[in-house]
């Protein structure tokens, strides 16, 4: 598999972050996860956030995507400040605008592949008509048509990480957020997801933006972030 082609990106900055500070406060210990973090991503870049356990890396990624509040500093996604949204604005524009895959699949195991993805849209007022065909769709995009009445535990974990990518894509986000989205997966499944999520990036110009310990997998992006103790050591194409 080839590293993703440079040339093709465009030159227009979707995430811009600026002095991003992240501190927990327990009442007894204050720790800093982000320490005065800048960093730009264009559109249709495809990145990867790499270092040791506890740098940050799923905290960037948190802060970025607007899961997590920020101590100090600004974010702007598409030249809008995430802090200037209200909550329920906030979690509309998550939801029409970005997608998460995570490690754990996080699929509800009373619902068949179809009806996992249904769920987003369903959840954000889509029809049933409508939410049933962009399911199978975005099934067929990921290969699992044939797979789509399965259950969570009738599918191996590969096939749920793509029912996973499916239940992503299905708004057809521009950014992609992925927290070691291959790290449950044997080589081989991990690779798969990989092939897909390049192809995806490839043809639909969006954003991915994957935290992972895996240097298979940094080597297949365009760009590697590397964190240490809160900051951004490294910034490598």
């Amino acid at each position: 598999m080839s590293k993703l082609n440079k040339t093709k990106l465009d030159n227009d900055a979707v995430i811009i972050a600026e002095n991003v500070t992240k501190t927990y406060d327990t009442g007894r210990l204050k720790v800093t996860a982000l320490n005065n973090v800048s960093l730009t991503v264009n559109r249709g870049e495809m990145i990867a956030v790499m270092g040791p356990s506890g740098c940050g890396k799923t905290t960037l990624l948190n802060c970025l995507s607007g899961l997590d509040d920020l101590t100090a500093g600004t974010v702007k996604i598409n030249n809008t400040e995430l802090s200037t949204m209200s909550d329920r604005i906030k979690t509309t524009y998550r939801a029409q605008r970005m997608g998460y895959i995570f490690q754990a699949f996080n699929l509800l195991p009373i619902l068949t592949a179809r009806e996992n993805v249904e769920m987003p849209l369903l959840v954000s007022g889509t029809s049933s008509k409508e939410a049933k065909q962009s399911a199978e769709d975005a099934l067929e995009l990921v290969g699992l048509s044939d797979w789509k009445e399965f259950y969570p535990s009738e599918l191996s974990g590969g096939q749920n990480q793509r029912v996973t990518i499916a239940r992503c894509l299905v708004n057809t986000p521009e950014i992609v957020w992925a927290d070691e989205p291959t790290g449950n997966l044997d080589s081989e499944n991990a690779n798969d997801v990989m092939k897909l999520m390049i192809k995806l990036n490839a043809e639909n110009n969006q954003t991915f933006v994957i935290v992972t310990h895996a240097d298979e997998v940094a080597k297949l992006t365009n760009r590697t972030i590397l964190m240490r103790d809160g900051v951004i050591e490294r910034d490598s194409s």
